[in-house]
């Protein structure tokens, strides 16, 4: 009897892959504090069982060993992020993950994705003026100072840089800005500057009883001209008027500089002394006196 034997080794195509898909949930973002939820599903997409899958966000902080995956099966893992003010500075927030798995060859396979999600900006400034007499009365002569302070807000949700300020009607300096509490140069959502500065009233202005005055404050948001909250492309406050009260006031006064008359015919010399006792400038000041005609 006789026998015969042999045998043939046929390879398995082994597929080693895994598949990484981040979604975000959240849509848009406007606000700090704000919570973005996002959803990472890996996959098995190869045929061979994946040991030691590990899921990576550094974004968020998560790093989840998920363990063995079989082919074909799927897991999801929920994380979130919370948005900070530099994220709503920067517009957006681009999160990138990676997805890890070990096939029984022990090369390890993985795959990155990522999610953005873009802010809402808001960006829009606010100016409010003040008055006050420095001498600490509405009644002021000319040469007397309005002390004019300026308070500037961050109406939106970004930082602003670049803050400018300007009032036509000023000559001196503007000081400040006060308020920059971390030294920063931007107008932060929180902070409130703070310029002052000083005007010298005219006679012009008491003659017309009030001083007007407009100013303006520009700032650029993210890169995009800031604007008020009318829609205007600056922080344009409303006119301050800062009322002078007027004392319209004359005297006049009346001499005979000493004249002595002892017969008919003499002749008694009158100086008349009109005198401006008021704040405001007088016009078509007119003079009377009918016993001389």
């Amino acid at each position: 009897m006789t026998s015969n034997e042999d045998s043939e080794t046929a390879n398995a195509n082994q597929i080693e892959s895994i598949s990484l898909d981040k979604v975000a949930l959240t849509i848009l973002y406007d606000a700090v504090g704000q919570e973005l939820e996002y959803t990472l599903e890996v996959t098995n997409t190869g045929n061979v069982t994946l040991s030691n899958v590990t899921i990576a966000d550094p974004l968020t902080g998560t790093i989840q060993n998920i363990g063995t995956l079989a082919p074909g099966l799927s897991t999801i893992v929920y994380t979130s992020y919370t948005v900070d003010q530099d994220d709503l500075d920067n517009g957006s927030v681009t999160n990138i993950a990676t997805a890890t798995g070990t096939p029984p060859s022990q090369s390890e396979v993985q795959d990155t994705d990522n999610a953005v999600v873009l802010a809402r900006q808001d960006i829009a400034i606010a100016l409010v003026k003040s008055s006050e007499f420095l001498a600490g009365e509405e009644c002021s002569e000319a040469g007397d100072e309005i002390l004019y302070t300026f308070k500037v807000y961050n109406m939106g949700n970004v930082s602003l840089s670049e803050v400018a300020l300007t009032d036509p009607l000023l000559e001196g300096p503007i000081s400040g800005p006060v308020g920059d509490t971390d030294q920063d140069g931007e107008l932060d959502v929180s902070e409130i500057w703070t310029y002052t500065s000083s005007y010298e009233i005219t006679q012009a202005d008491i003659d017309a009883g009030e001083v007007v005055n407009q100013a303006t404050v520009t700032a650029i948001g993210s890169e995009k001209q800031v604007q008020d909250l009318s829609g205007d492309q600056a922080g344009n406050d409303e006119e301050l008027v800062t009322e002078i009260c007027q004392t319209p006031s004359i005297d006049i006064v009346k001499t005979d500089n000493g004249s002595v008359v002892d017969a008919a015919g003499d002749v008694i010399t009158y100086t008349l002394t009109v005198t401006n006792t008021g704040n405001v400038t007088l016009s078509n000041v007119l003079v009377t006196d009918p016993l001389t005609g």
